[in-house]
């Protein structure tokens, strides 16, 4: 009796504690007879909840043909206090997997990529590398963020080409093989960049970019493109645009000829570049027109390539300031300015060491609206071999030296138009250094031109004595404000005249060096050509501009000891007429102080 009470307790205190649910039959009886407590209200609200519209996650016909798999009867099944889910709800789940599984699709073969671009629109390669075996056509609008593009042998042409009305890439990165050529073909396209890595390092020829028929291309952003031993230069721009204004070109060449960008064509135009242009009249397979934009490494290495191509250098023009990494040698008439946007300065460097800035071998060169500055390892700021030439508004820094001059005339004639500036140094040796050991030189001050020096009071015009001053001529100096001195030299009108007026000139010892080379047009002699390294019949000095070794600078400082260096006989006599070793002491305590 006392058990039957107890079961019924416990009966009842489950049933109390549960009241969605009843109590199943013994294990043995149907199955069947189970039922939920749920009403058909709760089912009709669960309907309501379970449905949740969205524009980002559109149903697809996929979503809709989905039938009920195993797992999903299984997910079904009504266990314990599980609610019971619409079939709306199971449509609603699995749109939302088939949108969760489209947004996260990854692109990383060539095939898919193809596919991508047929569709057009934007394709995320980010952290992507995709092999390429065949070319890749982009001829859909489409905007490619990241990833990295590289060719294989088996494309033997352009590894990509765009061929959109509009194309985007942005943090892309391209790299070619040693079957490939371009890298990148723009064709006709409206091509935007932001940011673009080119690996053309190991190309067959071509270049890391190309932009022809009528394309427009805009860069911004960082735009590397690696060079190899084959590639024509950096960017060819042909009858096409393109803007690098809000871009930062970083292109390194490893050819004297590479280019960062080459121009070719009537229609062509290029922008915010930023390097120095280089025109050539007969360069290109055609032999027309090329603008070539070069970089301040490869500036002096170019220009002496190209000439010795018979490329026919027209002009070189200044879009910034330039250190050179090697002399500059102008052997065919060039014209050498500054752009529009300012006036700008060729520097020096340690890498050109004890040689001139600038030297001009051929008739017919002309400086306008430069300047031209040497380094602390360089000699003369220009140096005018044998040839005639015409300085426009030039500033001539020879501030810091090895021993040199503003201008070396060294045999021809220049001719000053407009002002020219000369900044001298301590180790200047002065203004303009004419020298006639390889033939009659002279300057020539047209009318209106003024002449303006600072940092020294050395002579602004020089002539060396050692040589024949009957080959000397210095026309219209007065009216340009220069003055001649005793000497036959010319300062600035008005200056007091130094009572040692000859400048410390290069001592005997000194081993210059001539130019390289000779002027291109072949008018001298090979006996009279200078080349790099020979030394004159004389012995001490050499045609590098550094005009002559200056004998007189040894015997000016024989004539002119330095302050106290004879004096010392004095200070001890006077000791010793003071009859006091103490007092000598002092005297050559003095002296020492006096001496430091």
């Amino acid at each position: 009796m006392k058990r039957k009470f107890l079961a019924v307790v416990i009966t009842a205190a489950m049933v109390a504690g549960a009241p969605g649910l009843v109590l199943a039959a013994p294990a043995a009886e149907d199955t069947s007879e189970i039922q939920t407590v749920q009403q058909t209200e709760d089912i009709q609200e669960l309907d309501t909840e379970g449905l949740v519209e969205t524009e980002e996650v559109p149903e697809t016909p996929e979503a809709d043909r989905q039938e009920e798999t195993p797992a999903m009867q299984e997910a079904g099944e009504i266990s314990g206090t599980q609610e019971v889910q619409s079939p709306d709800a199971e449509r609603n789940t699995a749109v939302e997997t088939a949108g969760v599984s489209a947004s996260a699709d990854v692109i990383d073969t060539e095939q898919e990529l193809a596919d991508a671009i047929a569709q057009g629109g934007e394709i995320n390669l980010t952290g992507q590398r995709i092999e390429l075996t065949s070319p890749l056509y982009v001829n859909n609008d489409v905007v490619i963020k990241g990833g990295t593009l590289v060719g294989t042998d088996s494309v033997t042409g352009n590894l990509v080409t765009l061929m959109g009305n509009k194309v985007t890439l942005e943090g892309v990165m391209i790299r070619t093989s040693a079957g490939n050529k371009s890298a990148l073909h723009v064709y006709g396209t409206d091509l935007t960049v932001n940011d673009l890595t080119i690996d053309h390092s190991s190309a067959a020829g071509g270049a890391p970019v190309i932009i022809n028929n009528g394309a427009e291309a805009v860069f911004n952003g960082a735009v590397k493109l690696t060079l190899g031993s084959s590639s024509w230069y950096g960017i060819n721009v042909d009858n096409a645009k393109a803007d690098f204004s809000g871009a930062a070109l970083n292109v390194t060449p490893v050819t004297d000829t590479q280019s960062v960008i080459c121009s070719e064509g009537d229609d062509a135009s290029v922008t915010g570049a930023g390097f120095t242009v280089v025109v050539t009249e007969k360069d290109g397979g055609a032999n027309h027109r090329q603008t070539a934009y070069v970089a301040d490494s490869n500036l002096a290495q170019f220009v002496k390539a190209k000439t010795e191509a018979g490329a026919d250098i027209s002009l070189i023009e200044l879009n910034k300031d330039v250190t050179l990494t090697a002399p500059l040698y102008l052997r065919e008439a060039t014209t050498m300015r500054s752009s529009a946007s300012g006036n700008y300065t060729i520097n020096g460097s340690g890498a050109i060491g004890a040689d001139n800035v600038v030297t001009i071998m051929a008739d017919g060169v002309v400086l306008e609206g430069l300047g031209i500055k040497t380094a602390s390892a360089n000699k003369s700021a220009l140096h005018v071999y044998r040839v005639s030439a015409t300085l426009k508004d030039i500033t001539l820094d020879n501030r810091e030296t090895a021993g040199g001059a503003g201008m070396i005339v060294n045999g021809g004639t220049v001719t000053v138009e407009g002002k020219l500036n000369l900044l001298l140094g301590e180790n200047s040796w002065g203004g303009i250094n004419v020298d006639t050991k390889n033939g009659a030189a002279g300057v020539t001050f047209a009318d209106g031109s003024a002449v303006n020096m600072s940092g020294s009071d050395q002579n602004v015009i020089y002539i060396d004595k050692d040589n024949d001053t009957d080959l000397v001529t210095i026309t219209g100096a007065e009216e340009a404000g220069l003055a001649q001195d005793a000497d036959g030299n010319y300062i600035i009108e008005g200056q007091e005249e130094d009572t040692d007026p000859s400048p410390e000139q290069p001592g005997d010892g000194e081993d210059e060096q001539k130019p390289e080379g000779g002027p291109a047009d072949g008018s001298q002699n090979d006996d009279d050509t200078p080349a790099k390294g020979d030394e004159l019949s004389d012995g001490g000095s050499s045609v590098s501009g550094q005009a002559d070794d200056k004998k007189n600078a040894e015997k000016n400082m024989k004539k002119a000891p330095q302050t106290g260096d004879n004096s010392t006989g004095l200070y001890i006599a006077l000791a010793a007429l003071l009859g006091s070793g103490t007092a000598a002491g002092s005297v050559l305590k003095k002296r020492r102080e006096l001496m430091k």
